[in-house]
């Protein structure tokens, strides 16, 4: 038998390739049976039938990504083998056991650092709780100091003998003195370069402009609207000295259309974008936000750890994109991508280049770290330059599952009994995501003369505070669902369509800006109008919003919201979620091609079922403290209730024997408003009830 056939480079090959290849398997088949559950890759698979290439480049980069991992994980242990064997002998048995040992190693490091990195890994259930422990933790680090002093030691006697042949060998010792002279020299320069360079940003005529958004942050669990919880300490300070607003209304409850609602100043029903992932979707007009400061000369960038939804980029204005990769690969790859190798790879650089769809990705949520989104976002805007900035950054750990990698590491002392645990943590933990960007963006001199907005899209409503209306007393005859989990669900849900807003002036402009709460109802198209008025002194073009720099100036006294009309309308929602229905067959049947997978790979809603989710749609209006909203698809027809959101009561506006609305409530004026707002969705022909336009 040949000396090749005995060759452990085979077995550590094999055994490791096989591995890789189960571990991929049983990932895909978890993904699989979870699927019922989400929303998108049902329409992926499905997708795969009729337009393959996309699904399968996504598959093949993941899977090509994956292979390349593990055959360098395998040469790093077969160097390491050629090294040791003299050590151990050279005889067949001595050979194969050496390679067993090393590989056994690996993946026993693999593996303890999967777990204890990802506890949340399919790979790490049954000892996850188990890598805190002392012991543990001892061993992990014994295994791990063996293996590397393994590879080290064995690399160098494999390399010993062709490095120093090398150097004694006249034909190449030139070579070697001109490569070692050359990376020192290059070490030398990079390091002086970066020494030298002065990284923070030139003092700016303009003022820097920074969007900050908590995604799913509702004003109540911060110290806005009365005692500070404590999940919120840097968020407080920051009010404290700002001009906030905490009565704010989400247009939708939805990301992409609710930024799209800042940049635009314009409500969904104007812009046009009524879902997330709208099929051809042309980007911002010239008037936007994001285009009209380009226009001026700022350096426009868009951050955020997952773009699933809110895909922005340069079609809507921005010069640079600091996220993970999206696309298919993204809902895809990001939910297939629990492998053990790869998941300790992500900790590190190597990890970022391999796997750039799953690096610092918010939806890959059992593989992330805040850490890694803070560190992209830190480099993205560690460039210096003398351009003034107009930065957009959305957090989204607050975001449903509200659980990350280890978010079981965060103390539960400060958590509100009446907050969803889990929600509570993520609030906390993005409090110092929120306190890093402000530090970071001080020592870079972004705050020497800036503008800081911070905001939420939309609300977040949990199981605990789902019952929070009450019917007005003597109401008996109608009833209706106020609340679910989630956001972008339901109209009338203050926990889904609050939010808030506050303005905070540094540096040149913090003399501009005027602390204070102000109370009045605003909305969050009233952002872009407020910062083209005090930057440019106009407005963008068919705004929907208002401008509020008189107001956060106080160069004029606050406007007063009580004849002004603020609208909300919910997003795609499947019908068994939104009635608590959890039937598996519904779910998938209502799931299936919900979403086309474009030729570059990216995902849209069909174009054929938009009228359909148009006409599911819940809307409603606030003005001055109250809320009228229209449910439709209710036994008997739509059904309208008024809410008064202070008193948490609502009446049903047209159900025989129930007591009416009281009679300091615009109920007219907020029927025809809303009625007028939304009469070009069609649908409208069904509320000839309500709506007098019909």
């Amino acid at each position: 038998m040949s000396r090749t056939t005995h060759n452990p480079l085979w077995l550590l090959l094999g055994s490791t390739l096989i591995l890789a290849s189960t571990a991929v398997a049983y990932g895909a088949w978890t993904v699989l049976e979870h699927a019922t559950f989400d929303k998108v890759l049902p329409s992926i698979a499905e997708a795969a039938t009729s337009q393959p290439w996309p699904v399968a480049r996504a598959v093949a980069g993941y899977v090509g990504a994956t292979l390349l991992a593990h055959l360098g994980f395998v040469m790093v242990l077969m160097l390491a083998w050629r090294g040791l064997l003299p050590l151990f002998g050279t005889q067949r048995r001595e050979r194969r056991n050496l390679a067993l040992a090393l590989m056994v190693l690996g993946l026993a490091v693999v593996l303890l650092w999967n777990a204890a990195l990802y506890p949340r890994s399919i790979y790490a259930t049954g000892y996850e709780t188990l890598t805190a422990h002392p012991v543990m933790m001892a061993i992990r680090y014994a295994l791990t100091t063996g293996l590397l002093g393994a590879v080290l030691a064995g690399s160098f006697l494999s390399l010993r003998r062709p490095l120093v042949t090398a150097i004694k060998h006249k034909r190449y010792q030139r070579a070697v003195i001109a490569g070692t002279i050359a990376v020192m020299l290059s070490a030398v320069t990079a390091a002086g370069w970066w020494l030298a360079n002065d990284r923070s940003v030139a003092p700016s005529a303009q003022p820097h402009v920074i969007i900050v958004g908590i995604d799913g942050l509702r004003p109540e669990v911060t110290g806005l609207l009365g005692p500070k919880t404590g999940l919120t300490p840097s968020m407080d300070a920051f009010f404290d000295a700002s001009a906030s607003y905490p009565n704010v209304i989400s247009p939708m409850g939805r990301t992409y259309a609710a930024w799209t609602s800042v940049f635009t100043g314009q409500e969904p029903a104007t812009h046009g974008r009524r879902f997330n992932l709208m099929p051809g979707d042309p980007g911002l007009s010239a008037h936007s936000l994001p285009k009209r400061l380009s226009d001026e000369g700022y350096r426009t960038i868009y951050a955020s750890d997952s773009r699933r939804m809110a895909n922005f980029g340069q079609r809507h204005g921005f010069d640079e994109v600091i996220s993970p990769k999206t696309g298919i690969s993204d809902f895809l790859i990001a939910s297939l991508n629990d492998v053990p190798l790869n998941n300790v790879l992500l900790a590190t650089p190597i990890g970022r280049w391999l796997f750039p769809h799953t690096y610092a990705n918010r939806a890959a949520d059992t593989r992330y770290y805040p850490k890694y989104f803070d560190r992209l976002l830190e480099l993205g805007i560690d460039q210096g330059g003398e351009q003034p900035v107009f930065l957009t950054v959305n957090f989204t750990l607050p975001h449903w599952p509200y659980l990350w990698a280890n978010s079981h590491e965060i103390e539960t002392e400060l958590l509100p009994e009446d907050i969803h645990q889990q929600y509570a943590r993520a609030i906390l933990r993005v409090d110092r995501q929120f306190a890093r960007l402000l530090t970071q963006l001080e020592s870079q001199g972004y705050l020497d003369n800036a503008i800081v907005v911070l905001m939420s899209g939309h609300g977040e409503e949990n199981r605990v505070s789902q019952n929070w209306w009450e019917a007005a007393p003597g109401v008996e005859r109608a009833n209706f669902r106020s609340g679910a989990a989630g956001h972008g669900s339901i109209a009338i849900s203050i926990l889904q369509n609050r939010t808030f807003m506050a303005w905070r002036g540094y540096g040149a402009m913090s003399g501009q800006l005027v602390p204070g709460q102000r109370n009045q109802w605003t909305s969050l198209i009233d952002i872009a109008p407020t910062i083209l008025d005090g930057l440019l002194a106009s407005q963008p073009d068919a705004a929907d919003g208002v401008s509020l720099w008189s107001e956060i100036t106080e160069q004029a006294k606050p406007m007063s919201s009580s004849d002004r009309h603020l609208f909300i309308e919910t997003g795609f929602t499947p019908p068994t979620i939104l009635a608590g229905l959890p039937d598996l067959g519904k779910m998938v049947r209502q799931r299936m091609g919900y979403y086309d997978v474009q030729s570059d790979g990216s995902l849209t809603l069909r174009e054929h079922i938009i009228p359909g989710l148009i006409r599911g749609k819940q809307r409603a209006v606030v003005r001055d403290g109250w809320i009228l909203g229209l449910v439709p698809g209710r036994p008997g027809g739509t059904l309208a209730v008024l809410g008064h959101i202070d008193s948490r009561q609502w009446w049903p506006l047209d159900v025989a024997g129930d007591p009416p609305p009281p009679a300091e409530a615009p109920v007219a004026e907020m029927l025809q408003a809303l009625c007028t707002h939304f009469v070009g969705d069609g649908d409208f022909r069904g509320h000839a009830r309500f709506c007098t336009n019909d």
